[in-house]
């Protein structure tokens, strides 16, 4: 669980977000950044451990009422709004960059 740890930085951070749903999404993109290198398209493979441990850090509720045990039918539907925090308005310019061989290094 140590990659789900919120640091006091990261939650005040995380609590600048206006809705509790945003407020864990946003979390639970840090951390799985911190585990993973990198922010997946689908959060919703996220383990219901990790998302509990999150919401418990932020006082919010997760987003299902009931965990489902392994083996005993689907998973909860989890959803979060996803916003890529890694692009910084340059993917464009790059991309443009690096398909104009005259252009760059």
């Amino acid at each position: 669980m140590a990659f789900f740890w919120l640091s006091e930085e990261e939650i005040r951070e995380v609590h600048r977000q206006r809705e509790s749903q945003n407020r864990l999404g946003y979390a639970l993109q840090l951390c799985t950044l911190r585990y993973l290198g990198f922010v997946p398209d689908d959060l919703q493979a996220t383990p219901p451990e990790g998302v509990t441990f999150v919401a418990e850090q932020l006082a919010v509720t997760p987003p299902y009422s009931q965990r489902t045990p392994a083996g005993d039918g689907p998973r909860p539907t989890i959803s979060f709004p996803y916003r890529p925090t890694w692009d910084f308005g340059i993917s464009r310019p790059l991309t443009g960059m690096l398909s104009n061989p005259g252009m760059g290094c």
